[in-house]
């Protein structure tokens, strides 16, 4: 029987996930309620793109869900970075969110491209 949820079986929907929970965590101390609401809107993004791609009929449909969930993410690297220049996160958590940013992005490009090699 073929899996109809088979974003659960990707790393990236699971480091995705991961990911998800440190972005809720890290803007816990974002006192800007807009800012904090719109980094946690970004970090669903990203999983949920990766879930409603699997589902569509064609690889290339896929692929723009993954092209989307690359824009979250870098929609949410750019939330935090303002969080730091206002002094609403620390440096550290920052260099923290980016470097898992970095490997979601690398994957979600590594998927995107599988995807399109197919076509």
């Amino acid at each position: 029987m073929k899996d109809i949820f088979r974003f659960r079986n990707f790393p990236v929907y699971k480091d995705s996930k991961k990911f998800l929970i440190l972005c809720y965590k890290s803007s816990d101390s974002i006192s800007n309620p807009n800012l904090r609401s719109q980094i946690q809107r970004a970090a669903n993004s990203i999983v949920l793109n990766i879930a409603e791609g699997s589902a569509k009929y064609s690889d290339k449909d896929f692929a723009r869900y993954l092209a989307s969930a690359i824009g979250s993410v870098n929609e949410l690297i750019a939330a935090f970075d303002i969080s730091l220049e206002l002094n609403l996160i620390k440096s550290e958590t920052f260099g923290k969110i980016e470097a898992h940013a970095t490997k979601i992005v690398n994957q979600l490009a590594s998927f995107r491209n599988s995807l399109k090699s197919k076509e």
